[in-house]
């Protein structure tokens, strides 16, 4: 079930996605991944927010040292406006992981929420440099156009 989950998402059916993830939780409720899963999913498409966070927050208990259950935490923590949590989660992860490009956009993204225009700019031109998804490069280049 989760296999046909990420299938799906692969190739954008998000609602469909989700739905299977819910289910595969269902029979193992506590396996990071599908946690993991499902909060980014919700959290990617507007869902609710309070869930998706929940769900990370199981799944970095479950594996606090993987670093993709700790951006999903912490990319929840921005979209809740919990601006310190999310950059305490994100600086962490970009020290361990320099070259990650999603790490540096969304440490960018809430540098900038912070009001930090300029570690913003240098964070998110250093995710740049480090070839994110065809998706995340748009995303990058939008926060970069608003930034003055």
């Amino acid at each position: 079930m989760a296999q046909l989950a990420a299938a799906l998402e692969s190739r954008g059916q998000n609602s469909d996605s989700i739905r299977l993830y819910r289910r595969a939780l269902e029979l193992k409720p506590e396996d990071p991944r599908l946690l993991n899963s499902l909060a980014s999913l919700i959290v990617e498409n507007n869902g609710d927010i309070n869930e998706a966070r929940r769900l990370a927050e199981r799944a970095v208990l479950k594996s606090p040292d993987e670093p993709k259950f700790m951006d999903t935490l912490g990319w929840t923590y921005y979209k809740e406006n919990m601006t310190d949590r999310a950059l305490q989660l994100f600086n962490r992860l970009v020290k361990q992981y320099p070259s990650d490009p999603t790490f540096r956009y969304h440490l960018g993204a809430t540098l900038l929420q912070k009001g930090d225009p300029q570690a913003g700019r240098e964070a998110l031109q250093l995710a740049l440099a480090n070839k994110p998804s065809k998706e995340n490069v748009e995303k990058v280049r939008q926060l970069l156009a608003g930034v003055h």
